[in-house]
């Protein structure tokens, strides 16, 4: 998935998510800040640990798609509606220059890790278990919704790709008003993405 202000905003407002197959069958490995902190603070002082590199991770991987499923099950289980998804064969965020290399740096990779090394000192079948950390954590973000600057362009161009529009009551500067316009019906996509 890519920031909350993507994704989850559209969502929250009754318009749909815009996903890719593509990253959708990619594996990942998430772990909750806090064991990742735990991980850190049991190497401190370690003189084994000096000039070592380690994958502080959970024992756990899941696909994009996985996760995307955790996140609508909690989202209608907190708001009685599950989001709509549009999956395309490709990102769309590969067209633009802010998120293409993201994607293909980040998204397109099977991420899985060897994290044996750092087992030497704490015990990663005791971090927190990923669906239950994700969960966790939407559902309290989801109590007390806060979002960063909208790419309101962004959203345009989401809409413009599902048909969709956003009331311009959410929009409350003139400057991101016409940046939505502008992507939502003139700015064309530079290349035909397929749905």
């Amino acid at each position: 998935m890519l920031e909350k202000e993507l994704w989850l905003y559209r969502a929250l407002n009754g318009r749909t998510i815009v996903f890719s197959k593509d990253i959708a069958k990619k594996s990942t490995t998430l772990t909750y800040g806090y064991d990742v902190a735990l991980g850190i603070a049991s190497i401190i002082g370690k003189e084994t640990a000096f000039g070592e590199a380690f994958h502080i991770t959970s024992d756990e991987s899941y696909t994009w798609k996985e996760i995307l499923e955790i996140y609508l099950d909690t989202i209608e289980k907190k708001t009685g509606m599950r989001p709509k998804v549009l999956l395309l064969d490709k990102s769309p965020h590969l067209e633009w220059i802010g998120a293409k290399w993201q994607v293909i740096l980040d998204r397109y990779y099977n991420r899985r890790f060897d994290n044996s090394k750092i087992q030497q000192y704490i015990d990663t079948s005791q971090f927190v278990r990923t669906e239950s950390g994700l969960i966790s954590c939407l559902e309290s973000f989801l109590c007390h919704p806060q979002f960063k600057k909208m790419g309101w362009g962004i959203q345009g161009t989401y809409d413009r790709i599902t048909g969709e529009w956003a009331p311009f009551s959410e929009i409350s500067i003139i400057k991101d008003c016409i940046s939505y316009l502008l992507h939502r019906t003139v700015v064309p996509p530079k290349s035909k993405l397929s749905i």
